[in-house]
């Protein structure tokens, strides 16, 4: 199964919205219980995400990802260049330079997101250094990821979640993330393949795939046994800009 079979099997539903749920810890423990996911409005801090946005354009711009003829604040892609392929120098340089960077780490330490982490998994939770990737995709419906399990790729963590951040507005048609609803349950499963382009999980059935039109400041948390892929970016030039953050718990009684 790849992004675009997302697309053309039975109609994606949208995401259960918990931003209601955010002073009450136990609905918000049986949400990510039942679901494997929290997705979250307006939970990290719009200036924060506005910064690494421009970090990560102003690297796209430094290796020519980017249209010359547009303002760099409308990530416009350079027509014909094929961005989002995980071993490429270039998105490699830009993983090292953003790893320790203040932008990102101002996105993944903003105390919203650890408040809802801990209500969510009752242990106060840590962004991990050096485990967190910024992500630019072309439109190339072939560069979507294909539905996976982040438990299979990150094997040296132990317990830990995924939050993903879109670095601006996403709507469905630049290729967010789309989630499968209790995938959690049955635990790890299969995989084939290398990488979440040209690989991914075993399925036995169909998805019912959730996804939503992200705005920037939005947030969805991940458990690493939820299944979830991305839809293709079917834009006409714009680069899909987000970053996934890994977080790991203490635990309750530490200081």
């Amino acid at each position: 199964m790849d992004g675009m079979e997302v697309l053309n099997g039975p109609p994606v539903q949208p995401l259960e919205d918990a931003t209601a749920l955010l002073d009450d810890p136990t609905a918000l423990q049986a949400a990510i219980e039942r679901d494997g996911y929290l997705f979250v409005r307006s939970l990290v801090p719009r200036d924060c995400v506005a910064r690494l946005r421009r970090l990560v354009l102003e690297h796209a711009q430094s290796v020519s990802w980017l249209d010359p003829n547009a303002p760099i604040e409308q990530a416009r892609g350079r027509r014909g260049v094929r961005v989002g392929d995980y071993q490429a120098a270039d998105w490699l340089a830009l993983q090292a330079s953003a790893q320790t960077s203040e932008e990102l780490w101002d996105v993944g330490d903003a105390p919203a997101v650890h408040r809802v982490l801990t209500m969510t998994f009752d242990r106060p939770s840590f962004l991990y250094l050096g485990m967190n990737t910024c992500r630019v995709v072309s439109p190339h419906p072939e560069l979507a990821a294909r539905p996976h399990q982040d438990a299979h790729y990150v094997r040296t963590l132990g317990d830990f979640v995924t939050v993903w951040v879109p670095l601006g507005d996403c709507p469905t048609e630049l290729g967010p993330l789309a989630v499968w609803p209790g995938s959690h349950r049955r635990g790890l499963r299969p995989h084939h393949g290398v990488g979440i382009v040209d690989g991914g999980v075993d399925l036995d059935e169909q998805p019912l795939w959730h996804t939503a039109d992200f705005a920037i400041g939005d947030a969805l948390v991940l458990t690493q046994h939820v299944i979830h892929c991305s839809l293709p970016n079917s834009s006409d030039q714009t680069l899909r800009l987000s970053v996934d953050l890994r977080y790991g718990f203490r635990s309750a009684d530490a200081n």
